[in-house]
């Protein structure tokens, strides 16, 4: 992690476009949900609007540990709040925008429908938004998705309309997958979609 973080710190050095105003760059942490984004703000930077968001939301339907690590690959362990010295104080539903076994997951896509529609307001008309996202079940998440997304008020870009030499939407295998997916084989879970959207004018 800290090598990639390295990496990127240089390419944005390599890569700067000197004439642009905001040259100097920084980085500005923000601690909150999406949908409060905006309030953390500073005031000097709200007038600034974003141009690109790389991201992947909770996954619907999927046991991820958003608040745990697991040692060995199995057993769970608050360590990064005792790091952190602080209290969690919330379980995996809080993480996930709802408990990942409600059969319609109402409340996850309620989740990224309002967290979407809330950094909306901080971009650009020409905004890229790459979300990498896999599901337990495409068969009906994938369009239940795309309809949240387009509730907040977002359109699908395929990559062809971006320069992408791909057709469709790009799949790939989720790499390290962990031993009981192997043994269950097949699973939904072991491939992700990179979507991409621009808000709707």
């Amino acid at each position: 992690m800290i090598q990639g973080a390295s990496e990127f710190s240089e390419a944005l050095r390599e890569n700067i476009v000197l004439e642009h105003p905001y040259s100097s760059l920084h980085c500005l942490p923000l601690q909150g949900s999406a949908g409060d984004l905006s309030r953390h703000l500073p005031q000097k930077h709200r007038s600034l609007q974003a141009n690109l968001v790389v991201t992947s939301p909770p996954y619907p339907g999927v046991y991820v540990l958003y608040h745990r690590w697991k040692v060995q690959g199995r057993k769970e362990t608050p360590a990064p709040y005792w790091i952190a010295d602080s209290r969690d104080g919330y379980g995996q539903a809080h993480y996930q925008f709802g408990d990942r076994r409600h059969q319609d997951l109402r409340k996850y896509f309620q989740g990224i429908c309002d967290s979407f529609n809330a950094i909306k307001s901080l971009l650009g008309p020409a905004a890229l938004v790459v979300q990498m996202v896999a599901f337990s079940d495409p068969s009906w998440q994938v369009s239940r998705y795309l309809e949240a997304m387009h509730g907040a008020g977002y359109d699908e870009i395929m990559p062809e309309a971006l320069g992408i030499e791909h057709e469709d939407r790009i799949w790939r295998d989720v790499p390290g997958r962990k031993w009981y997916a192997a043994i269950h084989g097949g699973l939904s879970t072991s491939k992700e979609v990179v979507l991409f959207h621009r808000p709707r004018t």
